[in-house]
């Protein structure tokens, strides 16, 4: 019971029974130290809040998981990688993510090396990793369908290995459009800069194919009037290459529409 008390102290509705209730039955936590169980059942706790979080309870929720002991760099990061990872997955609750991540972006702890790094900071490095990730798995996707059809085996073994190729290469391509679509709605609240944005648009501009036309679309769908009423120009200066791909017929119809209703 003192274990316990001394875990869920810092929390302040019913959620912690229920955690603590679940991590009694786990012969792993049981094991663990005091301060590995408090880490364990702190975002055992994290996670439950974000499992919650609605329209209709969003600022109830916030005022909850600001109360949570996050106060050390690598618990900074451990928040960081729960809500990306989430938000890359599940489209609806994205803009509420980003609400969450508005929340904390200003938490700053320094490392034993003396690195300061703030919430935003830590959310801006993974979402450009994550985008760098994204860039080098569609060529390795592309790599392997080309030493597939190389491939000398049986039909039937061939079209085996391309559906699974295909299958992790969708997989991928919706965490890669959905890292964007995060991108996005963390700028609105300040903590992608713009330039950084800027740099993004510029390579996806670059490459060719579906998957980077519907990157342009999550990130001009999701900010473009938001940068349009803030900073202005970004449909003039990303006209003609608009025009270029609209031409070419790589945008669903959606984003014509859109486009054309916000921008002609």
């Amino acid at each position: 019971m003192q274990d316990k008390n001394a875990i869920t102290k810092h929390t302040s509705d019913g959620i912690e029974a229920l955690v603590w209730k679940s991590l009694r039955m786990d012969s792993t936590f049981l094991k663990m130290n005091r301060d590995e169980k408090k880490n364990v059942f702190l975002f055992r706790t994290f996670m439950s809040q974000l499992n919650k979080l609605s329209h209709d309870n969003c600022s109830k929720i916030k005022d909850k998981m600001q109360n949570l002991p996050i106060d050390t760099l690598p618990k900074l990061q451990k928040a960081v990688e729960i809500i990306h990872e989430k938000a890359i997955n599940e489209k609806v609750f994205r803009s509420l993510y980003a609400q969450v991540c508005d929340l904390l972006k200003d938490k700053q702890f320094t490392d034993e090396t003396g690195t300061s790094e703030t919430f935003a900071s830590l959310l801006t490095n993974r979402c450009k990793e994550y985008f760098d990730v994204g860039l080098t798995e569609n060529l390795v996707y592309e790599r392997r369908k080309f030493e597939i059809d190389l491939i000398s085996c049986q039909e039937t073994r061939k079209q085996q290995l391309m559906e699974e190729c295909l299958d992790e290469e969708n997989e991928s391509s919706k965490r890669f459009v959905g890292n964007c679509f995060f991108i996005a709605e963390v700028f609105k609240f300040g903590m992608i800069e713009k330039e950084t944005l800027l740099e993004l648009i510029d390579c996806l501009f670059k490459l060719s194919g579906n998957v980077a036309a519907e990157c342009i679309y999550a990130i001009f769908t999701t900010v473009g009037k938001f940068y349009e009423d803030n900073f202005g120009g970004m449909s003039s200066v990303y006209f003609d290459e608009i025009e270029s791909l609209l031409n070419e017929d790589l945008y669903c119809r959606a984003f014509v529409f859109y486009y054309k209703m916000c921008w002609i």
